[in-house]
């Protein structure tokens, strides 16, 4: 661990030191590659000194459930890419937190990957979209999940990757954004 690591740590711990209670806490990583960070993000987890809700990482690049790395106190959920190397995403729920699989809105697909739990009137979805994947068919999803959240009056808890530069003025952030 770097001193930029422990610098942000730093950071993080004032700001949810300051923050009221939560009813539920959540936290997104794109990892790229899990296998040789997993022990960095356990060192990185742990300086929190409490349990997140869920935590949700995209581009695990892990190719079966058999493999995934599993972190203490938590149930793993995962979606992996089977046919090339890369992507994946996974939800790392706390022992305790009741989730079940939304089939619906779990897909790994060439435009993009996406993982979909539910704890009552609360959703938790990680995603993930490569950078070749059609951002038409990624947003006509999107509209399609969106519509489902808001007709079932749920709750929703987003992390993911888009691989859209939003800093940037473009067609596909307007999209996204409208």
């Amino acid at each position: 661990m770097n001193d930029k690591t422990l610098s942000l740590r730093s950071e993080i711990e004032i700001v949810f030191k300051n923050q009221p209670k939560a009813p539920l806490s959540f936290f997104h990583l794109n990892v790229q590659s899990i296998r040789n960070k997993f022990d960095d993000l356990n060192i990185f987890l742990d300086g929190f000194n409490f349990l997140f809700d869920v935590i949700m990482l995209s581009e695990t690049w892990y190719k079966n459930t058999e493999e995934v790395d599993r972190l203490e106190n938590y149930e793993i959920f995962s979606a992996n890419r089977t046919n090339k190397v890369g992507g994946g995403v996974c939800i790392h729920v706390k022992r305790g937190l009741e989730c079940t699989l939304i089939s619906d809105f779990t897909a790994i697909t060439s435009d993009y990957e996406i993982l979909t739990l539910q704890h009552a009137k609360t959703v938790f979805s990680v995603v993930y979209r490569p950078p070749s994947g059609n951002i038409s068919s990624f947003l006509e999803f999107l509209d399609v999940y969106f519509k489902f959240l808001g007709e079932n009056k749920l709750t929703v808890y987003f992390g993911g990757d888009f691989n859209i530069d939003m800093l940037a003025s473009s067609l596909h952030k307007t999209q996204l954004l409208t």
